[in-house]
């Protein structure tokens, strides 16, 4: 069985309140971002009925917020960002990788090599000091110790990091679940 279908299976009768579960509100199903969005947020409540205190998913951003992030910075976001942002505002899932929300993007103070180059900080993966940013013209990259700055494609990262270690999570808390990251790359 897939990740989704099963991650749907297990959650079918299953409710939540909106209060306690930004996850469980309802996301515009016409958002290219949705499916993506609605396996990890299935993904991310499983775990948590399993115990685990993280991953986290923040409700969405206003439109107007976003908007007023881009005209502040003058940077279109990324629109695969930018409709992520629209689900959810941000993400945490252990030092795996985390989304930060458009008000606590940050600088690359750290990296004086790349600010010439980088816009801001929006997140942090891997948990080594790696960074998710956006270049100047508001592409998403990953930037790391290994690789430096690296252009990469939101969904890919999803993709490629995210929902593999979802998997690997969700098969350690005792899941049934079976999809190989090429499955999800056609997936999605």
């Amino acid at each position: 069985m897939g990740l989704i279908a099963d991650l749907r299976k297990r959650l079918s009768g299953r409710t939540a309140s909106a209060e306690s579960d930004p996850v469980s509100q309802p996301a515009p199903q016409e958002n290219p971002m949705f499916p993506l969005w609605q396996t990890m947020a299935d993904g991310f409540r499983m775990l948590r009925e399993a115990g685990y205190a993280k991953p986290t998913m923040s409700p969405p951003a206003a439109e107007a917020e976003i908007t007023a992030w881009e005209q502040e910075t003058g940077i279109r976001m990324d629109e695969d960002l930018r409709n992520w942002f629209l689900l959810a505002n941000g993400f945490e899932f252990r030092t795996t990788a985390s989304l930060y929300a458009i008000g606590a993007f940050g600088s690359v103070s750290d990296w004086t090599e790349y600010q010439d180059a980088v816009s801001c900080v929006v997140g942090s993966y891997i948990g080594d000091g790696s960074l998710l940013v956006l270049d100047r013209e508001g592409h998403f990259c990953k930037l790391d110790h290994a690789f430096g700055l690296e252009p990469c494609s939101f969904k890919t990262f999803l993709t490629d990091w995210v929902l593999e270690y979802l998997e690997e999570d969700l098969g350690e808390a005792g899941f049934d679940v079976d999809m190989t990251s090429e499955e999800m790359k056609k997936r999605y």
